[in-house]
Parts: C-alpha cells; sequence; structure tokens
C-alpha cells in the first residue's frame, strides 16, 4: 500500500491503458456499478476512479487493515471487507476479478465463480507456460506465494468465456448468455 496519495496516484498511472480497456468493456455493457474483490493496494481500482467518476465502485478485500487504509486513502469508493469463499457478492452490474486467481484453487475458484452475478471481467494474475511451470518444480524450495496457472487451466476453471485484451495482458469475460 502507498504511504500517501501522491505515491498512489503516479502508481496508477501505471495501469492507465489497462483501465481504459476494462471500462471500455464496462461501457459496451452498460455497466453503471463496477464491484472489484480482492483490491490489495487497489491500484487499478484507483485508476477506474479517476477516468470515470460517473461510474460507482465498491472495492473489497479480506484483509480489515487493508480495507481501512483504502478507506481512509480512496475515498471516491465504496471499500468493504469481503471474503470470496464466504460472504454473499456485492451487487454490480460487473464484477472485476482482476489479479486474484493466485489465492484460490481451482476447485475454491468453481465455487466463487457460480455465485458471482455475471458479467464477470477476469483478469489472471499468473499465467505461466508449461516450460516456466517445469522450471519452477524444479528450483522448488518450500516456498509458494500462491498458484499459477496456464492459459489453459484458466480456462478450464472459467468455463465458457470470451478472451478480451486489457491492453496490456489477456482477459476472459463470463457473460450471461455463455452459462
Amino acid at each position: 500500500m502507498p504511504a500517501d496519495r501522491a505515491t498512489w496516484d503516479v502508481a496508477a498511472r501505471e495501469l492507465e491503458t489497462r483501465a481504459h480497456a476494462v471500462l471500455e468493456i464496462a461501457r459496451s455493457l452498460g455497466a453503471r456499478k463496477i464491484a472489484s474483490y480482492g483490491v490489495g493496494a487497489a491500484i487499478l481500482e484507483h485508476e477506474l476512479a479517476r477516468l470515470a467518476p460517473d461510474i460507482s465502485l465498491f472495492c473489497s478485500d479480506y484483509t480489515p487493515r487493508t480495507v481501512r487504509r483504502l478507506q481512509d486513502l480512496f475515498p471516491e469508493a465504496d471499500v468493504r471487507v469481503l471474503d470470496l469463499l464466504r460472504d454473499e457478492p456485492l451487487d454490480a452490474d460487473l464484477t472485476l476479478l482482476h489479479r486474484v486467481d493466485t489465492a484460490l484453487t481451482n476447485r475454491e475458484w468453481r465455487l466463487v465463480l457460480r455465485r458471482m452475478p455475471r458479467p464477470v471481467l477476469f483478469a489472471p494474475g499468473g499465467l505461466v507456460t508449461g516450460q516456466q511451470i517445469a522450471r519452477m518444480l524444479l528450483t522448488f524450495r518450500g516456498n509458494r506465494a500462491g498458484f499459477v496457472r496456464t492459459p489453459a487451466a484458466v480456462e478450464r476453471v472459467l468455463g465458457r468465456c470470451e478472451k478480451v485484451w486489457l491492453g496490456d495482458m489477456n482477459g476472459y469475460l463470463l457473460r450471461p448468455d455463455l452459462v
């Protein structure tokens, strides 16, 4: 979490291209409310709020300390404590899951996605190739930062989805008509 608003503003500008792409998708869907989960430092969400003050933004994280800090730093958004595995999803026109996929197993993601209102914009946090996985296994020393998946593995977890380009990374759109 950046120490102050000015530092956070600078960090958010680095995601301007991605934020424009997310907003283009949101606007094409007629979204007026976006709910973003597992926001951490909420850098993308900060940029979304700057670029589209007309869209209501709900942010959540499961860590109360992070949420309190964001509530102080980010008055443009409604920030709440929410656990994807336990709590009901927020009511929104677009659900944003940005780089949170490494926190849950495939089984847990399937359970979470079943409860999420559509549409869902899923931006994976750590796609890897088969060769990278092999290299990781050879150098594994007992430290695990999270789950990583290949693009094919992500698509198996998501089910029917539309691949979308988010300006600087691949994403996936889960729409009601693809369920």
